[in-house]
């Protein structure tokens, strides 16, 4: 299994090769291992013990337990994870804010550099009769 991991690590960045080539072909591989029958590609359905030791669910965060941990320890990881995901948020949509403004994407109006813009301007002006506010008599 290392080598796999190492081989694919190569190949992304060594090789230049796309992610989803090598996700399916270790998807191929992975196949083809438990289909010859090799231990280590043998799947149980179910997760499997560290060593000989051995760990319920219940026994853990993820277990039952869950629903005796006091309100203030509940509130402040809720809390963490509220700073956490703002702290992984703010940039993301920094990144994406300058993205758009980069590309032209969040301007209502196309910038005034853009030529076949101005263009576009010039016609539409020029297409308008101009408005005149005198009646005529």
């Amino acid at each position: 299994m290392l080598a796999i991991a190492a081989l694919s690590f190569l190949a992304i960045f060594a090789l230049g090769a796309p992610f989803p080539v090598i996700v399916l072909l270790a998807a191929a591989l992975g196949g083809a291992g438990a289909k010859a029958g090799l231990p280590a590609f043998h799947g149980s359905g179910r997760h499997g013990a560290m060593g000989k030791t051995h760990v319920a669910d219940a026994e853990t965060l993820l277990g039952a337990e869950l629903h005796d941990m006091p309100t203030s320890a509940r509130r402040g990881a809720i809390g963490a994870g509220l700073v956490a995901l703002c702290l992984w948020l703010i940039p993301l949509a920094a990144l994406a804010g300058i993205g758009f403004f980069a590309l032209g994407l969040g301007l209502t109006q196309a910038s005034p550099a853009c030529a076949m813009c101005q263009r576009q301007r010039a016609s539409v002006s020029t297409a308008r009769p101009a408005l005149s506010h005198s009646r005529a008599a």
